[in-house]
């Protein structure tokens, strides 16, 4: 009988010295996890996380921040949006393609510049923009496709040297120097034959019958004599 009672003070006496020297593990302390009605409240565990605490009771309750059975779901409290993960307390991962608190916005494409997006990488232009990059203005609507550019929307601006004017440049310019004439095409002089005529259209036609030898004019339609008689002009 004596010999027994001194075994069993052994056994205690070395379990004790186990529990003292040894940190607080239920697969080495099997005795401990009975102790402790959660065996996730034993010292072993607590010393070795920040997402859960027990209260002195041994009631296994998660920190803000955490939640699920082991308290290993991160809580993010404004939520993640479709296009992001919870992956710590308030901290979403964004798939790829979206930034944000919540994931929420996307992330146009590079080069875009006047244009947005609702899904990732996407350039919707705004108006008054077009192309791939929505860096393209568009043209004052009747702007000339040939003769004709902008560089802000709803502008037209005449090319240099184009020979052609107006507000949608549309309208040609006739050649430098041009006096009387008109154009249908850029840089052309067409002269009115009834009143002007020349390289230039800067010569007056004189009135029928006036003498090329003896008569000019300096108006359409006029004849001044070279040699004047009394009273009379005789230009023939």
């Amino acid at each position: 009988m004596f010999s027994i009672l001194f075994a069993l003070v052994q056994v205690g006496v070395c379990f004790a010295f186990r529990f003292s020297s040894e940190e607080y593990n239920p697969y080495v302390n099997p005795i401990m996890a009975w102790i402790y009605s959660d065996v996730r409240c034993q010292p072993y565990y607590l010393e070795h996380t920040d997402r859960y605490f027990c209260t002195d009771d041994g009631v296994f309750t998660c920190v803000n921040g955490w939640t699920g059975d082991n308290c290993d779901e991160p809580v993010c409290i404004n939520g993640c949006s479709n296009n992001g993960k919870c992956v710590a307390p308030d901290i979403c991962r964004c798939d790829m393609g979206y930034q944000g608190g919540t994931c929420q916005s996307c992330i146009k494409h590079p080069g875009c510049i006047h244009g947005s997006c609702n899904t990732a990488f996407e350039c919707n232009c705004e108006g008054g923009w077009e192309g791939r990059d929505c860096n393209i203005p568009k043209c004052s609507e009747g702007c000339d496709p040939d003769f004709g550019f902008c560089d802000t929307p709803d502008t037209c601006l005449c090319k240099h040297g184009s020979g052609v004017q107006g507000p949608n440049c549309t309208e040609c310019m006739t050649k430098e120097g041009c006096k009387h004439g008109t154009c249908a095409n850029p840089g052309e002089c067409n002269c009115d034959d009834k009143f002007w005529t020349g390289h230039l259209c800067d010569e007056p036609v004189c009135s029928d019958g006036c003498s090329k030898k003896h008569g000019y004019c300096k108006e359409p339609a006029t004849c001044i004599c070279m040699f004047r008689e009394p009273d009379t002009c005789i230009c023939m």
